[in-house]
């Protein structure tokens, strides 16, 4: 199962929030990690998140022209991404909540 998240920044905001969340030391606290990450020179990019509770992940892709994270959660078998949704969002809320316009979720 794959469910799409784009979280689309206030226009105020020049830096990429995926940058931003990815050199976060607070995402350990929802029980995130990050696993993967692409070279940071380049202006767009994508990085992946795992969680410690199951083998669900989470890849962030930044579009700096239109500046929306795009958030990708992939499960493996009949496991369900409810419970990394919840985290993730909850992250989001608590600690970038200035940052963001909006948040779409798309089954």
């Amino acid at each position: 199962m794959q469910i799409v998240m784009q979280v689309i920044a206030r226009a105020k905001d020049q830096d990429s929030l995926r940058q931003i969340i990815i050199s976060d030391m607070r995402l350990d606290n929802f029980g995130l990690f990050v696993s993967e990450k692409q070279n940071p020179t380049r202006h767009d990019g994508w990085s992946k998140i795992h969680t410690q509770k199951s083998t669900n992940a989470l890849n962030l892709s930044w579009e700096k022209e239109t500046k929306t994270l795009t958030c990708r959660f992939i499960t493996k078998g009949n496991a369900y991404p409810n419970e990394m949704i919840g985290d993730f969002v909850s992250y989001l809320i608590k600690h970038h909540k200035r940052k963001i316009k909006a948040i779409l979720i798309t089954p």
